[in-house]
């Protein structure tokens, strides 16, 4: 069930640290904010109308990447690698999984979005029907006590999840502006529920079918359980990733530049 990781650390137009570091380098510094993204005025009493309707127009370009927004190709979304540490409450794991590919993210429905220019802050509450997901696992530790171990091909299935994020840049009076590439995101928080899941680990416990059947079971009865036991690993690891996507747009274009005055 740790499998579960993976895809909220990924959510939408989240992405490996090395695709953005390959992508953005290839953007010149200063660059102003794409064609491709509308920017909306400051002052419009319509504002989150207007940047939901910015996010929408560039959904159809989601499938095959957009680099001017260091957005890679979303379907399928393919990461080299992600490793996993829990080591708190019922659920102690450590987890490596390589070449995951990730179907269904750049088919989500934006809710709402809510931007307040004056505290600079932007939340965005995301809808997911349905995401796939494989990768190559290697995972050692217990799970509500029991023991999990295995290495091999891990398939999963989230549906009916709601994902809501909320940024915070930081006060200009925060920002060390003697540093060039001073980091200007303050607070990132993600929140998420999972309407149903399920996963299956190949190969637990080197290869015992009977074992592994049994794991498999016990990881798809209880995930309910096992997600809210993680949650906060869950969350961190979303929060830690967007935070340094968001650095990396808002160096190359400044974020406050979406919004014109």
């Amino acid at each position: 069930m740790h499998f579960l990781i993976r895809f909220f650390a990924l959510l939408s137009f989240f992405i490996n640290y090395r695709e953005l570091a390959a992508v953005s380098s290839s953007i010149p510094k200063g660059q102003n904010i794409p064609q491709i993204l509308k920017q909306c005025q400051k002052n419009d009493p319509k504002l989150n109308e207007c940047l939901k309707n910015a996010i929408e127009s560039v959904r159809p370009n989601l499938a095959k990447g957009i680099p001017e927004l260091l957005i890679p190709k979303c379907e399928p979304l393919k990461v080299p690698e992600i490793r996993i540490i829990q080591n708190a409450g019922a659920i102690r794991v450590e987890s490596q999984y390589n070449d995951v590919i990730i179907h269904g993210l750049s088919n989500f429905t934006l809710r709402d979005i809510n931007v307040d220019p004056v505290s600079k802050r932007f939340r965005a509450d995301l809808w997911f029907p349905h995401l796939q997901m494989t990768s190559n696992y290697i995972i050692q530790g217990k799970v509500l006590l029991m023991p999990l171990v295995g290495n091999g091909l891990a398939t999963g299935n989230f549906s009916d999840v709601d994902a809501t994020i909320t940024i915070k840049k930081k006060d200009s009076s925060d920002v060390d502006r003697a540093h060039e590439n001073s980091e200007k995101i303050g607070d990132i928080k993600v929140e998420f529920n999972i309407g149903s899941a399920s996963v299956k680990l190949d190969n637990l416990f080197n290869g015992e079918p009977e074992i592994g059947e049994m794991m498999n079971g016990f990881l798809n009865n209880n995930w309910r359980e096992i997600t809210a036991e993680i949650r906060p690993a869950l969350a961190e690891s979303i929060e830690r990733i967007l935070y340094g996507i968001a650095n990396q747009l808002d160096k190359k274009y400044g974020l406050n530049n979406i919004l014109q005055e």
